[in-house]
């Protein structure tokens, strides 16, 4: 009998201890488009969440766990990614892309769950559903800003809008198409292009046709690096100003687009000096917006527990963070209550 309870008592001293050791564990999980045409972001922000949490494995009280799903890009892909999540009972959940983000939110709306969304611009993310952070900019704050440059420092007339045929593209495209009728102009010329477009010949005769002094391209992955690359190399463009957004910004965009024949202009985030040299110390290249917006989650998760929540309450979790700022390394960082950020993009030049 003595033998038994002896039993009966190590194994229950040995589940609580193990359920402690459970509580200590912080999983997130990542529906990332590690695969297809948008897995060029996916890599940067693979690399700015992991250098995140190797760092809070060495300074944090929680032990920090990283569970990636492939999204392909695709909203079906998405969906299958989140719930697989859900079924491991993961409740922080960064969720990368304006399609992916859109399909995925209203999913949570009262869950148990948080999602994170990062390269998500569509304005009505925050709103279709209570459990939603928005870390980055909207189409608002990502392509005013470029928008508001062009017509009131370049002084363009006659612009043309070239997007990306997804959510992400067509918010841009209105919100630019807002923009410069407040500058009393028209967008003259405006033409969605596939993810998956190589020729762009037409397109750019149409701008040529149409007198464009300025475009603003909308977009990513190889079909944007396609159409700069062609845009660039026909001298009948020499006169038309090529601006857009962050996608400019990326190593691999300046690597493939080919020398310049003038200036191009562009929106992306602000990212301090501490994180950018952090980032090129580990990966020996220049850090961009995508590795600074997924390297910040963590560091908020880590705030509220520390604040005495626990890794399950995600009530407490989320407005503790949806009621601070964060110094981050994108700056200072807060949201609204609904989960909107504060991120607005500025202005480059390459």
């Amino acid at each position: 009998m003595k033998k038994i309870l002896l039993v009966l008592l190590t194994a229950i001293t040995f589940s609580a201890c193990q359920s402690r050791e459970d509580e200590k564990v912080v999983r997130i999980g990542a529906i990332f488009p590690m695969t297809g045409v948008a897995s060029y972001a996916a890599d940067f922000m693979k690399k700015g969440l992991d250098l995140a949490v190797q760092e809070l494995n060495t300074t944090s009280d929680y032990k920090y766990e990283v569970i990636y799903e492939d999204s392909r890009a695709l909203a079906k892909d998405g969906l299958i990614a989140y719930n697989k999540l859900r079924a491991q009972k993961v409740n922080l959940i960064i969720c990368a892309m304006s399609n992916i983000g859109m399909a995925v939110a209203p999913r949570t709306n009262n869950e148990s769950a948080i999602l994170f969304g990062t390269a998500i611009v569509p304005p009505n993310f925050v709103a279709v559903s209570n459990r939603v952070v928005r870390v980055g900019p909207n189409s608002e704050g990502m392509t005013s800003v470029i928008a508001d440059y062009n017509h009131c420092y370049l002084k363009l007339k006659r612009p043309a809008v070239v997007y990306i045929n997804n959510d992400m593209g067509f918010d841009c495209y209105k919100v630019y198409t807002n923009i410069a009728a407040k500058y009393a102009c028209d967008v003259v010329y405006s033409e969605a292009y596939e993810s998956n477009q190589k020729d762009f010949k037409d397109i750019i005769n149409k701008i040529i046709q149409q007198n464009v002094d300025g475009v603003y391209l909308s977009g990513f992955g190889e079909s944007f690096i396609s159409f700069v690359r062609q845009f660039n190399n026909d001298p009948r463009t020499s006169n038309i100003v090529l601006t857009g957004d962050m996608t400019f910004g990326l190593p691999d965009t300046q690597a493939k687009m080919g020398e310049l024949k003038s200036k191009i202009y562009y929106a992306d985030g602000t990212i301090t000096k501490d994180f950018a040299d952090l980032y090129r110390c580990n990966y020996a290249e220049e850090v961009n917006s995508y590795a600074a917006y997924t390297y910040t989650i963590p560091y908020m998760i880590d705030a509220a527990l520390k604040s005495g929540c626990s890794p399950n309450d995600i009530d407490g979790i989320y407005n503790y963070i949806t009621s601070h700022t964060f110094n981050s390394s994108v700056g200072e960082l807060y949201f609204t209550s609904n989960g909107e950020s504060n991120i607005k993009f500025s202005i480059k030049v390459l």
